[in-house]
């Protein structure tokens, strides 16, 4: 039980703080999928991940990787990228 005494506990053993983010999450286990995006075809659960997607359309990439030039339309794909650089030099050592 959380401080508000409702409890937010999904069945895959993921818990949340907030009613709002259970809510989301738990469209994630319906299978539906009812935002698409209209260039590639993906669909998606929430119409803020769409939005957020369609970025990754655009032929500007202004963050750059460091290690490898490769571009990203935002901050988050970089840092995901990036995190992919750490690990590799970290097995070879």
């Amino acid at each position: 039980r959380t401080k508000s005494g409702l409890n937010r506990d999904c069945q895959c053993g993921k818990r949340f703080a907030y009613h709002a983010s259970f809510n989301n999450h738990k469209l994630t286990h319906s299978g539906e999928r009812p935002y698409s995006c209209p260039v590639c075809g993906k669909a998606f659960v929430l119409k803020a991940v769409l939005k957020q997607h369609m970025f990754t359309h655009q032929e500007q990439k202004p963050f750059s990787c460091p290690v490898c030039t490769k571009g990203f339309c935002n901050k988050q794909g970089l840092k995901q990228h990036m995190s992919k650089h750490c690990k590799v030099s970290a097995l070879i050592g």
